[in-house]
């Protein structure tokens, strides 16, 4: 089945389970969380990415380190220091539109009270300044971020940053970074992700299904009181019955990544257009999940029902053992400093919805 029938099929099927007099749905008391889980919560961690930003003025650079989630957020942490201000386009100063990411975060409409001015990102891979992208808040300066790309597949991670008010020269076609920046400060490299609390989540993993092939001798990190963190191979019984596995990363869905290596199919793109079936357009957004141990979405339709078998995600609130469905992808939900949404632990099951009419 095509990613678009996925997320037509997924976005149908997130409506009908609001209306709980046409769904017969899974039960959410189904969907369990750890009652401990080895993750520092959000509100403990105090790290975040690492930005240069750099600011020409007067013919020279300025520049100044800062703590941030975003690109965007790196500019505004800059600006006083800095002395720039910034204007932004409508509804771009902040991450989401209420119902998804915004797609034109971080676009700025002026610096200084003039439309006239050049944004450029640092591009590590090749060793370059480059035009940043107009919602310079989808740059995030994480290393594991960085095989996220933009719908033209430059790299989304970022952690170097440059404003330059006024015309920028041009070399074939190419705006030129006036020269300098590299002899003021030395580029800071993408933020490492290690293997310590800071980065940690637990998943609770679950197939409600029985449908879950797992390839031979594939292991997954757990906790136990006796051994610590150790790895233990993951089985067809253990899956059905749900065990607590973790992860390392930036956001939920690196660490979701990181721990199911090899069996993770998403979205490594900032924002897709598709084309529904109806001729409809829609987006789907970094992290939208296709496949989890080559298993997605599927539907069987009926003369008055169409059931439903799909990855369910939701977020794991530590003090009860209540859950509720994530609002947004994974991606969007993270421990560190200035992330959108705080969560270090999420429930992750396959399971099964009834809409009948």
């Amino acid at each position: 089945m095509s990613k678009v029938l996925f997320a037509w099929i997924s976005a149908f099927l997130m409506v009908a389970v609001g209306c709980a007099v046409l769904v017969d749905a899974a039960d959410d008391s189904a969907a369990t969380c750890p009652s401990s889980c080895h993750c520092l919560d959000p509100a403990d961690v105090t790290v975040t990415g690492s930005v240069n930003v750099y600011y020409y003025v007067n013919n020279q650079w300025d520049a100044v380190n800062v703590p941030a989630y975003d690109l965007k957020q790196a500019v505004d942490a800059a600006s006083n220091t800095l002395g720039y201000s910034l204007t932004y386009a409508t509804g771009a100063a902040v991450w989401t539109d209420g119902t998804n990411p915004s797609l034109n975060y971080g676009e700025i409409a002026a610096v200084n009270n003039s439309a006239t001015f050049t944004v450029f990102v640092y591009d590590n891979t090749n060793s370059q300044w480059i035009e940043a992208q107009t919602a310079i808040g989808w740059y995030r300066p994480f290393a594991d971020y960085a095989s996220t790309t933009f719908p033209d597949g430059s790299s989304a991670g970022a952690a170097n940053i440059a404003i330059v008010p006024g015309t920028v020269t041009m070399n074939n076609g190419v705006p030129v970074i006036p020269a300098g920046a590299a002899a003021e400060l030395a580029m800071v490299g993408l933020t490492q992700i290690t293997q310590t609390a800071e980065y940690r989540y637990c998943f609770h993993l679950r197939d409600m299904t029985g449908s879950i092939e797992i390839p031979d001798n594939y292991e997954v990190t757990i906790y136990t009181s006796k051994n610590g963190f150790s790895t233990t191979t993951l089985t067809a019984a253990k899956l059905s019955a749900g065990l607590v596995i973790y992860g390392y990363g930036s956001d939920g869905y690196q660490a979701l990544k990181n721990a199911l290596p090899g069996q993770v199919l998403g979205q490594e793109v900032t924002f897709e257009l598709h084309t529904n079936p109806n001729n409809t357009t829609y987006y789907t957004f970094y992290s939208w999940i296709d496949t989890v141990f080559g298993a997605g979405t599927d539907s069987d339709f009926g003369s008055n029902y169409s059931t439903y078998i799909y990855w369910a995600s939701y977020i794991c609130n530590m003090t009860n053992p209540n859950t509720d469905y994530l609002q947004y992808t994974l991606g969007y939900y993270s421990k560190l400093v200035g992330n959108y949404n705080p969560a270090c632990g999420f429930t992750f099951q396959y399971e099964v919805s009834t809409y009948t009419w």
